[in-house]
């Protein structure tokens, strides 16, 4: 687009109705496109909880996927990287306002495919809780919590626009709490549920014995 002077949509625009080939320097190579097809273990479960949270699937012609972390989970996307394989591995360094981070972005149809039944392009306020086994819920829960929530000292709150993907969330918390957990909603639309230390057993379901977080 730049060396014929076209704006980058425009240039999607014809990419699309010509059905060309679209290949760029950033072009993502790893072996695991089909990796969400089944969700039947550990990291499957807790890395789909992270991307249905904090990633970004877009429609653009390289079927990307965005995901990013602030500067102390960069951790995180490595593991991601390495567990679908990922060569070369590109984590890219981003900033937002005075606060730096990590991205990673992944490029393929076949992966963009394997994620679309559970999440879509603009998801913040239509993703829905998936169909998780009953053994991994709690992973899929741990990465929505490191994905949407915080853990401080004396509270612990997760946050959402998506009222369906909240409803259930929330649900699932106090069934594992063994109460009604305090929640309430922003002037924002944003709904929240917290964690107060009566809820450490909430935590321990997540996060003990957890081998990834």
């Amino acid at each position: 687009c730049k060396k014929v002077g076209l704006p980058v949509h425009t240039g999607y625009t014809y990419v699309k109705r010509l059905n060309l080939k679209v290949t760029s320097k950033h072009t993502t190579n790893f072996t695991n496109h089909q990796y969400f097809n089944n969700v039947d273990t550990e990291k499957k479960a807790y890395f789909l909880g992270l991307i249905l949270t904090d990633g970004t699937l877009t429609k653009n012609p390289r079927y990307d996927l965005y995901l990013g972390f602030c500067e102390k989970d960069k951790d995180i996307l490595e593991k991601f990287a390495d567990t679908i394989k990922v060569y070369p591995r590109k984590i890219y360094q981003t900033k937002k306002e005075s606060h730096f981070g990590y991205r990673i972005r992944i490029g393929s149809k076949r992966f963009h495919s394997s994620l679309s039944k559970y999440i879509s392009p603009n998801k913040t306020f239509t993703v829905q809780m998936p169909k998780i086994k009953k053994n991994l819920l709690r992973h899929f829960a741990r990465g929505c919590w490191d994905g949407d929530g915080s853990i401080e000292r004396n509270k612990c709150d997760f946050i959402s626009a998506s009222e369906k993907f909240f409803s259930k969330f929330y649900k699932l918390l106090n069934k594992i709490a063994g109460r009604k957990l305090q929640v309430w909603t922003t002037k924002q639309g944003y709904n929240v549920v917290r964690l107060t230390r009566v809820d450490k057993n909430v935590l321990d379901w997540m996060y003990k014995n957890a081998s990834i977080f």
